[in-house]
Protein backbone atom coordinates (compact mmCIF):
# COMPACT_ATOMS: atom_id res chain seq x y z
CA UNK A 1 0.00 0.00 0.00
CA UNK A 2 1.11 3.60 -0.54
CA UNK A 3 1.19 6.27 1.88
CA UNK A 4 -1.96 7.95 0.27
CA UNK A 5 -3.98 4.83 0.91
CA UNK A 6 -2.50 4.77 4.74
CA UNK A 7 -4.02 8.60 4.88
CA UNK A 8 -7.50 7.88 3.26
CA UNK A 9 -8.09 4.95 5.71
CA UNK A 10 -6.88 6.87 8.55
CA UNK A 11 -9.18 9.41 6.88
CA UNK A 12 -11.82 7.38 7.08
CA UNK A 13 -11.40 5.82 10.18
CA UNK A 14 -11.12 9.17 12.04
CA UNK A 15 -14.24 10.60 10.46
CA UNK A 16 -16.41 6.95 11.35
CA UNK A 17 -15.30 7.25 15.27
CA UNK A 18 -16.52 11.07 15.23
CA UNK A 19 -19.85 10.22 13.59
CA UNK A 20 -20.08 6.97 15.67
CA UNK A 21 -19.54 9.08 18.76
CA UNK A 22 -22.77 10.01 20.36
CA UNK A 23 -23.54 11.08 24.08
CA UNK A 24 -25.69 9.05 26.26
CA UNK A 25 -28.56 10.84 27.40
CA UNK A 26 -27.99 11.15 31.33
CA UNK A 27 -29.86 9.13 34.09
CA UNK A 28 -32.95 11.32 35.92
CA UNK A 29 -31.94 11.66 39.25
CA UNK A 30 -32.96 8.74 41.95
CA UNK A 31 -36.30 9.60 43.79
CA UNK A 32 -36.10 10.53 47.00
CA UNK A 33 -38.65 10.62 49.74
CA UNK A 34 -39.39 14.25 49.58
CA UNK A 35 -43.23 15.86 50.30
CA UNK A 36 -43.60 18.86 48.02
CA UNK A 37 -42.54 20.84 51.13
CA UNK A 38 -39.62 19.91 50.49
CA UNK A 39 -39.16 18.04 54.18
CA UNK A 40 -38.55 14.44 54.50
CA UNK A 41 -40.87 11.59 54.82
CA UNK A 42 -39.59 11.79 58.76
CA UNK A 43 -40.97 15.55 59.23
CA UNK A 44 -44.46 14.06 58.43
CA UNK A 45 -46.33 11.61 61.59
CA UNK A 46 -46.88 8.87 60.01
CA UNK A 47 -48.01 10.36 56.66
CA UNK A 48 -49.44 13.11 58.30
CA UNK A 49 -49.01 16.64 59.57
CA UNK A 50 -45.86 17.96 59.37
CA UNK A 51 -43.53 19.12 62.01
CA UNK A 52 -40.71 21.00 59.68
CA UNK A 53 -39.64 25.05 60.03
CA UNK A 54 -40.09 26.86 56.96
CA UNK A 55 -38.33 30.38 56.58
CA UNK A 56 -40.58 33.62 56.48
CA UNK A 57 -39.71 36.70 55.37
CA UNK A 58 -39.72 39.57 58.42
CA UNK A 59 -38.34 42.46 56.67
CA UNK A 60 -37.77 44.12 53.33
CA UNK A 61 -35.06 46.24 51.98
CA UNK A 62 -36.84 49.47 50.05
CA UNK A 63 -35.91 47.53 46.81
CA UNK A 64 -38.53 44.49 48.15
CA UNK A 65 -35.65 42.41 48.49
CA UNK A 66 -36.30 39.91 51.94
CA UNK A 67 -33.64 40.83 54.33
CA UNK A 68 -34.70 38.79 57.68
CA UNK A 69 -36.50 35.90 58.44
CA UNK A 70 -38.07 33.98 60.73
CA UNK A 71 -38.96 30.19 61.33
CA UNK A 72 -42.31 29.31 61.56
CA UNK A 73 -44.17 26.08 61.37
CA UNK A 74 -44.65 24.55 58.16
CA UNK A 75 -48.14 24.57 56.56
CA UNK A 76 -48.09 21.14 55.08
CA UNK A 77 -50.55 18.98 55.86
CA UNK A 78 -50.21 15.32 55.18
CA UNK A 79 -47.12 13.80 52.94
CA UNK A 80 -47.77 14.03 49.65
CA UNK A 81 -44.65 12.25 48.34
CA UNK A 82 -43.63 9.05 46.90
CA UNK A 83 -43.88 5.74 48.46
CA UNK A 84 -41.64 5.25 51.15
CA UNK A 85 -42.57 1.75 51.57
CA UNK A 86 -40.11 1.85 48.33
CA UNK A 87 -37.63 3.25 50.21
CA UNK A 88 -38.06 0.71 52.83
CA UNK A 89 -39.04 3.27 55.70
Amino acid sequence: MELADYLVAGMALIVGLAAGRRSRPKPPPPIRPFCTCTHGYGSHEDGGLCHGKVDEPTRYDVYGTEIAWKKVQCTCRRYDGPDPAIFGL
